[in-house]
């Protein structure tokens, strides 16, 4: 047997008993603790509520008389008080009865009791949904599904008397499956911060205001409505009050009244909709945050930008807490905002948001918070100085399969431990994403009850959802999270999860036998995003292989009407596009001309701040990123497809097509102007250097030689990144593409040598 046979029978074998390992009883579950008491027969009962309900009473108890209906058989009439049913009652929400038990539950907490014959579920809709499913078993695991409902006795109902609160008053795990499905979310205990769906509060929702998610400065005071009348509320720049935006800007933090406008407009909001209590006052999506005038500076001398912030939301929150102490006014630690204030502290109801995306990024999302010190660190100290810290994590990056359903299990204890009282899971929205049913539905309960066994939840969501594919599907899972497991133990700065050409031929069997059985569009979900791994690069090696994966998703997608990204909708056909360039240009040559044919050329790029796309004459890409001031990230250029295609342990020469834009400044030769960076996931170290006006050659497209990049670790995450010299205002640099040269192919030796190396 050859060695490459053992490899793959091994990790076969891995897989198929870490499955073994997962067989717990789906049944079990949500199953509550403590002792069941038998109910009478159904058919006795009468669901009660209060006299003067509320719509989500009405709700729960409508649902509840339904569900029962669908289990049992037998239809529960809903009456209202003060009509005293004859038999027994099922009490859903405060009817006198229920009022007698003690005081009522908290919001989004739930009392379950049995005295005297009756069933009392307090709580509103979180009682009758404990009730549902924790006791009864019925399960709702996608919405394009219908509910699955189990058939039950209705002489052999029982109930566990218990009472729970959440740990965490915001649970939203953001994925394309919960946009637009506000009765999927309220099934399954969602308290969404977001404004991807309104989860309206006769469903359970509402807490969250969703116009007011975040980002809000530009929402709240626009330029284009406020500027001419109000310049003092918008940031001084040199000298000049400036007209900022969300991609550009800030406002003037200590802007009374910009605050006291903002506070307005949140009191008009409350009263539109008085049930939710959470609204965001948090900064623009951009790093231009430095307002200029006195007051401010005062302030950012003090604490920084996260104090100068931080001081607006508080100003808006104390106003709002004078008559309603309840409200909660969130504000980004994000960022320019991230490090924790000394001298500035939260407001009482002012609620930090931390959303640490610098340390999320790659394959630090697959690492538990614990394993990050920085993360922890700033976790800490913002809970000390803060009333109530929300938590906004990173959980996928692209369609392809990313195991991290053990990091998320380990995460939400944490975050319940450590006092976070709202989390907010960012995934892919808007596109398909490897095992997302299964994802969010685990993240769901995992957020409800973080106690919940996950082995369990995986098992149960497999069995119920895959149907006769289960065995396949438990098994892919299981590979995925083994992949986990061995890149966790034996990890190393810089590290990422790859799938080696055997993994991938242990998956594609298990997902292609899963389809056969069940040619379904859930099937078809995974198969396209496991294909989605195999196409990042397109090389004369793969190139039989490639062709016939493309071909695989381009029949899936149009066979089950599926899009791999569904918003916007040129985004997909972009995507696809990108895929057949890449086949084409290996099967027919590039359209431009690369320095041999050995060549690996990055063309995909990441527009970020400071950067305007634009015609560009000459360009072999066709429209590039004009890049005109200084930015962290501004042009990213993501190395997947170099990883794909270079071999382990080679060398590259990295040069980049360029046209300085220069029409307003003048530079002398040793000045810097413009950087070639690599940035990778985990690796604090800076690698890449700046060119200077010495090294341009005129104003013409130009290639620019940086350094040698030696594929030391093909695991790793990240991207180059573009950053400028000081430029004057309205000079900029075009770039158009990035090519790596094998260093055996290079010709220059000279030059070659003189080039610095890093380590990719």
């Amino acid at each position: 047997m050859k060695k490459s046979d053992i490899s793959f029978l091994s990790l076969l074998e891995a897989a198929f008993l870490m499955a073994l390992s997962f067989t717990v009883s789906g049944a079990d579950a949500l199953k509550p603790v403590g002792e069941a008491v038998k109910l009478a027969p159904l058919s006795g009962y009468t669901i009660l509520t209060p006299e003067n309900a509320a719509e989500q009473d009405q709700t729960a108890a409508n649902m509840l008389s339904d569900y029962l209906e669908r289990a049992t058989g037998v239809k529960l009439k809903v009456v209202r008080e003060p009509e005293t049913p004859e038999g027994n009652v099922i009490h859903v929400g405060e009817t006198s009865f229920a009022k007698s038990l003690g005081a009522a539950p908290e919001r989004q907490s739930y009392c379950i009791a049995v005295k005297d014959g009756a069933l009392v579920l307090r709580g509103g809709i979180y009682g009758v949904l404990a009730f549902l499913e924790e006791d009864l078993g019925i399960r709702w695991y996608n919405a394009k599904d219908e509910p699955a409902v189990p058939k039950l006795d209705p002489d052999m109902i029982s109930v566990v008397p218990r009472s729970y609160t959440p740990p965490f008053e915001i649970r939203e795990p953001l994925y394309d499956d919960i946009i637009r499905q506000p009765e999927w979310c309220g099934f399954n205990r969602l308290q969404v911060l977001s404004f991807f769906v309104n989860v309206p509060e006769s469903l359970g929702g509402g807490f969250s205001h969703s116009r007011y998610f975040v980002h809000t400065y530009d929402r709240l005071i626009p330029a284009k409505k406020y500027f001419e009348a109000h310049p003092e509320y918008f940031p001084l720049k040199n000298g000049k009050r400036f007209a900022s935006s969300e991609k550009d800007g800030q406002l003037c933090y200590t802007s009374k009244g910009a605050a006291d406008e903002m506070a307005r407009q949140i009191e008009e909001a409350i009263k539109a909709k008085p049930e939710s209590r959470v609204y965001s006052i948090s900064q623009n999506d951009n790093v231009n945050v430095n307002c200029e005038c006195e007051e401010c500076q005062k302030v950012i001398a003090l604490d920084g930008i996260p104090g100068a912030m931080l001081l607006l939301a508080n100003r808006v929150s104390e106003r709002l807490a004078e008559t309603m102490p309840d409200i909660r006014i969130t504000t980004l630690a994000y960022v320019e905002s991230q490090t924790p204030t000394q001298y500035i502290h939260p407001a009482s109801n002012t609620v930090m948001l931390y959303a640490p995306i610098r340390e999320r990024g790659g394959a630090l999302m697959y690492l538990p918070w614990t394993d990050i010190p920085q993360l922890v660190d700033e976790l800490t100290e913002w809970k000390r100085i803060a009333k109530r810290v929300y938590v906004w994590d990173y959980v996928n990056t692209s369609t392809v399969p990313f195991p991290n359903l053990d990091v998320i299990d380990r995460n939400i204890p944490y975050w319940r431990e450590a006092g976070v009282t709202g989390v907010f899971l960012e995934g892919c929205h808007f596109r398909l994403n490897s095992l997302e049913p299964l994802k969010l539905w685990v993240f769901a309960k995992k957020l409800w009850n973080p106690d919940w066994n996950l082995d369990a939840l995986i098992e149960e969501f497999i069995a119920g959802y895959y149907g006769e594919a289960a065995p396949e599907m438990r098994q892919y899972t299981a590979f995925q999270r083994s992949k986990w497991k061995a890149f966790y133990d034996n990890r190393k700065p810089g590290d990422s999860i790859t799938f080696t050409p055997e993994d991938r031929k242990i998956m594609q069997d298990l997902l292609e036998k899963a389809y056969r059985k069940t040619p379904s569009e859930k099937i078809a979900r995974e198969l396209c995003c496991f294909y989605a791994m195999t196409l990042s690069a397109c090389t004369k090696n793969n190139a039989a292989e490639y062709e016939a994966n493309l071909n695989r998703v381009l029949d899936l997608l149009a066979r089950h009407k599926l899009k791999m990204i569904s918003h916007p909708t040129k985004a997909d056909e972009e995507l696809l596009n990108t895929w057949k360039e890449q086949l084409a240009e290996v099967k027919s040559g590039t359209a431009f001309p690369v320095y041999c044919e050995e060549s690996i050329v990055l063309k995909k790029r990441k527009l970020w701040l400071k950067v305007s796309e634009v015609e560009a004459p000459g360009a072999y890409t066709g429209k590039v990123p004009r890049q005109f001031a200084k930015t962290d990230w501004g042009v990213q250029w993501n190395f997947s497809k170099l990883l794909a295609a270079a071999p382990n342990q080679s060398v590259y020469v990295v040069r980049m097509r360029v046209k300085p834009d220069l029409k307003e400044g003048t530079y002398k030769p040793e000045d810097p102007a413009f950087s070639l960076h690599l940035w990778r996931s985990g690796v604090s170290e800076e690698q890449g250097r700046y060119v200077t006006f010495s090294d341009l050659e005129g104003d013409d497209w130009q290639y620019v030689y940086f350094f040698k990049v030696y594929m030391f670790s093909p695991a790793a995450s990240g991207y180059f990144y573009n950053c400028i010299g000081d430029l004057a205002e309205g000079d900029g640099m075009l770039y158009d593409l990035i090519e790596f040269i094998p260093v055996e192919k290079f010709e220059d030796k000279t030059l070659a040598d003189s080039l610095p190396q890093i380590t990719l």
